[in-house]
């Protein structure tokens, strides 16, 4: 299964916000007012499912977007979605909030939208993404993780069913997220492709 040809937008997309302007009122890395008006999401997470089941326990995510400040305490956006596990990747809308506990820490909730994607468990769309983070500085967030999807699989017969997961993990934010965001999607490329020159297929 060719999943390369949607990870590599993410990758494009991500890069171009590296070139858009930041200002004394827009910024990169995420602050409340006065100091920042509206700022940038880039965020790389990795995300262990917590109940045992017959799909990965490693579940990899992309979120890039724009918040805004409404009040010293209160921001709000959204993030384009993309997650990736052994099996597949979906990709999705997550509208955000966030509330500033100081200038620093913040807590972080979002819920969204699975719009498609390609995955050999997870047959139909929409689904149902969101999850809470603690953040520190916009570098680092502790994160819990619920997806709800529709599953198609075999097992002696054909079974459907509704998946809940979910998933304890961490985000790198601002430049940190950037970076690994950036490096993941590519690292992936380039090791899918040389599994499929040796004729491994996807690892």
């Amino acid at each position: 299964m060719k999943r390369s040809n949607t990870v590599l937008p993410v990758a494009i997309a991500i890069i171009i916000c590296t070139f858009l302007p930041a200002n004394a009122q827009h910024c990169f890395r995420g602050k409340p007012l006065p100091e920042c008006k509206t700022f940038w999401i880039t965020e790389f997470g990795y995300n262990h499912r917590l109940d045992q089941y017959n799909v990965s326990h490693s579940y990899f995510t992309w979120e890039t977007g724009l918040m805004r400040n409404v009040d010293r305490q209160t921001a709000i956006g959204a993030t384009l979605f993309f997650g990736a596990d052994p099996y597949g990747h979906r990709y999705g809308l997550k509208p955000r909030y966030r509330r500033w506990l100081n200038n620093s820490v913040s807590l972080d909730f979002g819920a969204g939208v699975l719009l498609g994607g390609e995955h050999d468990f997870i047959n139909r769309f929409p689904g149902l993404t969101s999850h809470v983070g603690l953040s520190f500085g916009d570098w680092l967030a502790l994160t819990g993780h619920l997806e709800i999807t529709r599953l198609q699989y075999k097992r002696f017969r054909i079974i459907k069913e509704t998946d809940y997961a979910w998933y304890v993990g961490a985000k790198l934010g601002s430049y940190p997220g950037l970076i690994a965001s950036i490096a993941a999607p590519i690292v992936y490329f380039i090791l899918e492709s040389a599994f499929d020159d040796i004729g491994l297929g996807s690892y």
